[in-house]
């Protein structure tokens, strides 16, 4: 298994979209994880100690007591692989985890964060991480915060007139429109910018996670710097 594929498996296991317990189930109680020591292992060899760290991330934290301190051991031996886990959390590494995992990338940041302060963190070292993730994803997590938060009575459907009527009217509040609407399909400009997919009919509504054959309408809201929506567009998809 190869570096990059344990790193987006790592991914998926760390955001919860697989199960963290029984990931200790591809080893038994008394065999390490192979294939991440074997990956941290070429890593070491090629001095790349951002992706050695990555490698055993998970390993840090793992209830299997061989895996565990098998990478502290690891640790202990190449004091570098410290400064590959300070390097992963640098404003220019989280900015570039968004990039090519988008919204997932807060998820997975958040719990990374939570991770290297219960392994090898000092409070120093945390601190200045946790820094580097606000400067770096503050923004897109605060409006992830938002989301979820404005999320709790969304139903994803409802009457086209009481939505057309609420994003007529100037400095909307975001979250008012977000608990309408859910997560946005799209955000742009700094989250500005938000977009949804919408199926329009019998003065219904209903939202679509992409841009599927129900799709008739693609709704534009730009927001101001307080949150509050200052222009609106509501595009006909043509097919």
């Amino acid at each position: 298994m190869n570096a990059r594929i344990l790193i987006f498996t790592a991914l998926l296991l760390i955001s919860g979209c697989a199960d963290t317990p029984n990931r200790d189930a591809f080893s038994s109680a008394d065999t390490p994880n192979r294939d991440a020591f074997s990956s941290a292992n070429d890593a070491i060899r090629k001095q790349d100690w951002v992706t050695a760290y990555r490698m055993i991330e998970l390993e840090l934290i793992s209830s299997n007591p061989r895996n565990r301190q098998g990478a502290l051991a690891l640790v202990e031996q190449y004091p570098e692989i410290r400064m590959g886990a300070r390097q992963s959390f640098s404003i220019e590494a989280l900015t570039a985890s968004y990039k090519l995992y988008g919204n997932m990338a807060l998820t997975v940041e958040k719990h990374r964060l939570d991770y290297y302060q219960r392994s090898i963190a000092t409070p120093e070292e945390y601190e200045q991480a946790a820094k580097n993730f606000h400067a770096a994803l503050g923004v897109w997590a605060s409006l992830e915060d938002e989301v979820q938060a404005a999320m709790k009575p969304f139903t994803g459907q409802g009457s086209a007139t009481d939505l057309l009527a609420i994003i007529a009217k100037p400095q909307t509040p975001r979250k008012q429109i977000i608990s309408m609407l859910g997560k946005p399909s799209g955000i742009f400009e700094n989250t500005s910018i938000l977009t949804w997919w919408l199926k329009l009919k019998d003065d219904e509504y209903s939202v679509k996670s992409d841009l599927s054959g129900d799709v008739t309408h693609s709704l534009v809201l730009v927001f101001d710097q307080n949150a509050e929506l200052s222009e609106h567009a509501l595009v006909k998809i043509e097919r």
